[in-house]
């Protein structure tokens, strides 16, 4: 009966062989944030769960929504403020065309250059109010703008102040030439209509200032 085979002579001298010592795993480089698990169901009715930011992270989400909410909220402001200006600014107008009397002694406003001035300012920041009502109406609705940025910051930033100056200057000259009128001869349905037009167009002046405003913060916010 032949023996059964036998290790080697150096192999029963120094031991079994160690077995080769399994390989690394590779460290994990990902970047740990801290979340915390939240239960939620399938659309299956399983229960599952699903990680939600915590700490700083749930900080910034939040920032972002605060500034995202701020924006929507200026954007509708300004719709509403260039809606106002141009309705007022129609009506300044409207009611200095329209100051005519009647009879031998009649007057009219475009015997006087300070009422067509305020009648020229108004009709030109009813038709610039109007245009950005559609521009900011399209912004908000569509998320899109009609002039490409940096253009329309410039156009919006310029022309607010500039109109804001001219609707002062205007409304200021045509109710110090009223008031000279009244002073002079006193009140009648002319200057009566002429001062309604007037109160109007100092009215307007304030949305286009708040206009100017906004159209200030972003232009200074794009390029801070």
């Amino acid at each position: 009966m032949a023996s059964p085979p036998r290790s080697p002579p150096y192999q029963d001298a120094i031991g079994p062989l160690p077995l080769p010592a399994p390989p690394e795993k590779p460290a994990d480089t990902r970047l740990d944030v801290p979340t915390k698990l939240d239960n939620c169901v399938t659309a299956g009715g399983a229960s599952a769960t699903r990680a939600v930011p915590t700490g700083g992270e749930s900080r910034a989400v939040s920032g972002i929504i605060r500034r995202d909410r701020l924006a929507l909220a200026l954007r509708r402001t300004a719709v509403a403020l260039r809606a106002v200006a141009s309705a007022l600014s129609l009506i300044a107008f409207s009611l200095m065309a329209s100051d005519k009397t009647k009879g031998w002694a009649g007057d009219s406003f475009d015997r006087y250059v300070e009422f067509k001035y305020l009648v020229s300012v108004n009709v030109i920041v009813f038709v610039y109010s109007g245009i950005q009502l559609c521009m900011h109406l399209h912004l908000v609705i569509k998320k899109k703008s009609i002039i490409h940025p940096p253009i329309n910051l410039y156009f919006d930033f310029v022309l607010d102040q500039a109109l804001a100056y001219l609707l002062m200057s205007a409304s200021s000259s045509a109710a110090t030439r009223n008031n000279d009128w009244v002073t002079s001869f006193g009140s009648d349905a002319f200057t009566k209509r002429a001062s309604s037009s007037i109160a109007m167009s100092f009215l307007a002046f304030f949305p286009l200032a708040f206009s100017s405003l906004i159209s200030a913060h972003y232009l200074f916010t794009w390029y801070p």
